[in-house]
């Protein structure tokens, strides 16, 4: 994965720095993270990141832009 990264992200990653696991298992390796969720979304992303007890912050899509996130959906 970090080779991948760099040929077509060009990041610079180390192998022990990258996670590959389940949704919730990520959610389990961060002591506190904020957790950006698309809405709509599945119904049980929010539960299970605030079981992980991680901070849900929801963004929301619409049809117009075919539910993806923009850049200024997100703010600072």
């Amino acid at each position: 994965m970090a080779k991948f990264h760099k040929e077509h992200n060009g990041l610079v990653v180390k192998r022990d720095d990258i996670l590959i696991a389940s949704g919730y298992t990520v959610l389990l390796a961060f002591e506190k993270a904020d957790v950006f969720i698309p809405a709509p979304t599945w119904v049980s992303y929010a539960p299970q990141t605030k079981l992980a007890d991680q901070n849900v912050i929801k963004l929301n899509t619409n049809y117009q832009d075919k539910w993806r996130v923009k850049p200024e959906t997100i703010k600072v």
